[in-house]
């Protein structure tokens, strides 16, 4: 498995673990990847998070909020390292994420 592989591998991992937690800010989860990978993808940052989508302000989905947000271009062997965090808010108003998944 080459470093690419093994990135990505390590971020689907993190994308499971990260279900069930809270976060303040998009600021604070960056700062979770980057602990949780350590040194093996300083270069990791999270970047052009969009706010809600169109699809939950229609009432189209079944899902409270949800964001798309990026790792940036040619990460992972990917053209565009997107992925999306389906959350809700908690009652101190962080992020309670629900779903993470790559689109």
């Amino acid at each position: 498995m080459d470093i690419k592989e093994s990135g990505k591998s390590r971020v689907d991992a993190l994308f499971e673990k990260m279900v069930g937690f809270r976060f303040e800010s998009y600021a604070e989860m960056e700062r979770w990847f980057r602990r949780e990978l350590g040194a093996e993808l300083p270069q990791l940052s999270i970047t052009e998070c969009g706010g809600i989508n169109a699809e939950i302000e229609n009432g189209m989905t079944d899902v409270d909020y949800s964001t798309d947000c990026t790792f940036g271009e040619n990460m992972f062997g990917m053209e565009y390292a997107d992925f999306t965090i389906d959350y809700i808010l908690d009652n101190q108003k962080r992020m309670y994420v629900t779903y993470v998944r790559w689109n």
